[in-house]
């Protein structure tokens, strides 16, 4: 079966009802041959029609054009016209299905000839077409000049997080070695991917997909575990990971991650890339090897529509990114992360269309066997063997009563006897701090405890309330 998208292409046609800007992206970027219905070609033309005319598109005109040129009954009449506009409650996916639609068009292309040259293997026209397929799509109508007032009616800036981070932007974090830049990427992924306020900033919700190719891949189990316990997150939350490196520069690889992410059920908001040396095979140093790398990320950023946050070092002083200044004016946002004492600091080194927004302090908290960033004015106690005599007495409960199996949390509460709000309390303190490990399963599952939570119960003889004295 040849590739295609029927979703794809009734989501472009019916975003063509509501809106005028996703009429003009689907007839500058496709043709009727882009579809493969022919209902659906007929239809393009109909609404083709009614554009260039100047008409609005809706249901009566359309319907009136396809009368007038005896395609009614073919595209499936008044109900089919009628469900375009259940099938599609916005547009503004509109380029993401776009893109979808253009490149099972492609590849349709692709497979086509690829049969055609099974049967006549070496014909100098076919390799011909073949090698001429990847341009098939750049033509004149994909570009579409604006006006002045086209441009003052682009829609304004909105923040994927806010004050700092704008969506579809292409930003860089950056930072000597063992910073937080991995950690603090992370969270924001996961944020983002939850809907979640991080660091103390409103973020809007969406999937997030995370090149996770740095130098701490094989923390990351950890990591995660260690968010989701501090966030009173259990199971999949949905975030997606790549743990092989995407190499930016090279147009294939490009295309191919970006394949992957259209299987995706929504278009991501943020794409995280973890770290650029492991994504990068040029030479830091050189301009258009850099500049290379920056057209990739950004070829990534307008086919999804997501925000690209950058993950990358500083050179030898600190100070600056590694390497060849293109990134720095591709960007933009650029954010330095570096440790000043027991603190991080992120400050913001460019912000291309909005204030800079003033340094976070934050701190690196142990929950359970990792570590979570936090404000410096909201991070917990940063003791980790700091319990109360209310917590000690609650974690000596799970030994007590459910050495073998651990307890789920209503069991765990049933056997406290105190009230709802202090066990809760307390049970979050543990699994953030180290002492019991956090089921995998939102509902019905069971808290143990770990190692440091054995040792610290059996230490006390039986009276955990002694060890606190």
């Amino acid at each position: 079966m040849r590739p295609a998208s029927v979703e794809a292409e009734i989501a472009v046609l019916g975003g063509v009802y509501i809106d005028t800007d996703a009429a003009l992206q689907m007839f500058a970027s496709l043709t009727r041959d882009h579809f493969t219905r022919e209902s659906h070609r007929l239809l393009f033309d109909a609404m083709h029609l009614l554009v260039k005319s100047g008409t609005a598109v809706d249901q009566v005109t359309l319907a009136e054009v396809l009368k007038d040129r005896g395609d009614y009954e073919t595209v499936g009449g008044i109900s089919f016209l009628a469900s375009l506009m259940d099938a599609v409650p916005t547009a503004a996916n509109a380029g993401y299905h776009v893109g979808i639609v253009r490149d099972r068009a492609h590849q349709r292309k692709v497979a086509a000839l690829a049969e055609q040259l099974a049967q006549s293997p070496g014909d100098p026209a076919l390799l011909a077409a073949l090698r001429e397929v990847p341009d098939a799509r750049i033509g004149a109508e994909r570009f579409r000049l604006m006006t002045d007032t086209d441009i003052q009616s682009l829609p304004p800036m909105e923040w994927l997080w806010e004050g700092v981070l704008p969506e579809n932007s292409l930003a860089a974090l950056i930072g000597p070695p063992e910073q937080g830049k991995s950690l603090l990427s992370l969270g924001l992924c996961f944020s983002a991917q939850t809907g979640t306020p991080y660091l103390d900033r409103k973020v809007r919700g969406g999937n997030a997909v995370c090149v996770a190719a740095g130098e701490g891949v094989s923390g990351l189990g950890s990591r995660t575990r260690a968010w989701k316990a501090a966030n009173h997150y259990a199971g999949n939350i949905g975030a997606h990971f790549l743990t092989e490196p995407v190499m930016l520069a090279d147009p294939t690889e490009v295309r191919h991650f970006v394949a992957a992410i259209r299987t995706l059920s929504e278009p991501p908001a943020l794409i995280v890339i973890d770290t650029l040396a492991r994504c990068y095979a040029g030479d830091e140093n050189s301009t258009q090897d850099m500049s290379a790398f920056v057209a990739g990320a950004d070829r990534l950023r307008t086919e999804t529509g997501a925000a690209v946050l950058i993950v990358h070092h500083t050179n030898a002083t600190g100070e600056r990114e590694r390497g060849n200044t293109a990134l720095r004016g591709a960007c933009d946002v650029m954010m330095l992360a570096r440790k000043e004492g027991e603190l991080i600091t992120v400050s913001c080194e460019k912000m291309k269309d909005a204030p800079h927004f003033p340094k976070m302090h934050l701190r690196l908290v142990r929950v359970a066997d990792s570590v979570v960033v936090f404000t410096a004015e909201r991070a917990p106690a940063v003791n980790p063997d700091e319990l109360t005599e209310k917590q000690a007495e609650i974690l000596a409960l799970l030994r007590t009563h459910f050495l073998e199996n651990g307890a789920t949390a209503s069991e765990w509460l049933k056997s406290s006897g105190v009230p709802e709000r202090t066990f809760y309390d307390a049970r979050t303190a543990l699994v953030r701090k180290g002492y019991v490990n956090a089921p995998e399963q939102p509902k019905g599952g069971r808290y143990t405890l770990t190692e440091r939570g054995e040792v610290f119960v059996t230490a006390g003889c039986g009276d955990t309330a002694d060890i606190l004295r």
